[in-house]
């Protein structure tokens, strides 16, 4: 077994332990945020190795969803938990940055409520968070509303998350990632890198072109 796999299904076998520690700081769910209701989709999610640049091996995430199939690059020397059918969530070993990956279905608002919609939503994902600013952030040829938060624990450290939503044909891709506030920027890096390697079949069989290799 590689020294990556060993790792992984070490941290697997961590994940209840690390989900505890890595969320103890995280706002609690009471809250009076805008109500979103948030339909999840069910998804098979796998871990498959690709091409070796240097001494490390690209790992990819495929999420398969009926007919529907996402793939994107799981951050260099992240580990991930698809345990939850539901979602996945994508961790460092240091357990300084969580990556947390949905599916949701489509809102049902009226049109021109989206805007609103998502917002309550990512208010209620934190809800003793303030949205220091909004703006928009691509995935798989697609668009959608990108918040930035900020808010103190309990204990006052400062926390920050970036949570964007892509619709797409297989609905609405939720991409987040948690820190506290000083890693913020390179969080942000981190799913900036993520949403851009995000592919689909939405226009036909996805192809993957290999990353170069970098000695």
């Amino acid at each position: 077994m590689s020294r990556h796999n060993t790792l992984f299904a070490a941290f697997l076998l961590g994940t209840a332990i690390l989900a505890t520690a890595a969320f103890a700081d995280e706002p609690s769910a009471a809250s009076s945020a805008p109500a979103a209701t948030t339909n999840y989709t069910a998804f098979n999610a796998t871990v498959r190795g690709g091409e070796t640049i240097g001494d490390y091996q690209i790992h990819r995430a495929f999420l398969t969803l009926g007919t529907n199939q996402i793939v994107f690059t799981i951050p260099t020397g992240f580990f991930m938990d698809a345990s939850n059918p539901g979602k996945i969530v994508l961790t460092d070993p240091d357990s300084n940055y969580f990556i947390t990956v949905r599916v949701l279905g489509r809102p049902t608002t009226e049109a021109g409520a989206e805007a609103d919609y998502y917002r309550g939503t990512a208010l209620n994902r934190f809800p003793q968070a303030k949205i220091t600013s909004q703006t928009s952030q691509f995935a798989a040829n697609h668009s959608g509303p990108c918040f930035d938060m900020q808010w103190l624990t309990a204990n006052g450290g400062a926390q920050s998350a970036r949570i964007a939503f892509v619709p797409c044909a297989a609905g609405v891709l939720e991409f987040s990632i948690l820190t506290r506030t000083p890693n913020f920027k390179t969080a942000q890096t981190y799913l900036t890198v993520l949403m851009t390697s995000v592919l689909s079949n939405e226009t036909g069989k996805i192809v993957i072109i290999p990353q170069p290799p970098y000695s």
